[in-house]
């Protein structure tokens, strides 16, 4: 890694969030009941990929599912690639150990 130019190198990762977003503890005075709220109807998933190198943003896209290998893929496909082919030809893409299936592999250059 030493051998590659820093502004080459862009860090791809993934997050995810459930919409609940509830806190599952709280505090009162001793004796006190702790009071709260919670958002109501159907929780879903949100996943969020993004890469990022020193000029910031590239690629980043949500989508209100698990990432797996088609979602992945299509991040690749339709998010990623075609700005990393504008922004930084010679990108080299650091990932963590996101583990999606896919029959599918994709080259940079097409």
């Amino acid at each position: 890694m030493a051998a590659i130019p820093a502004e080459c190198l862009v860090c791809l990762d993934e997050s995810g969030a459930l919409t609940n977003l509830a806190r599952l503890d709280g505090g009162s005075p001793r004796g006190g009941r702790t009071l709260g709220t919670a958002p109501g109807g159907r929780w879903e998933r949100v996943t969020i990929l993004g890469a990022l190198g020193l000029e910031g943003l590239v690629g980043t896209m949500s989508i209100a599912a698990a990432t797996d290998g088609t979602v992945f893929l299509a991040y690749l496909e339709q998010g990623l690639l075609p700005a990393l082919r504008r922004v930084e030809p010679d990108a080299v893409l650091v990932m963590d150990n996101l583990a999606v299936e896919s029959e599918e592999v994709v080259h940079p250059n097409g």
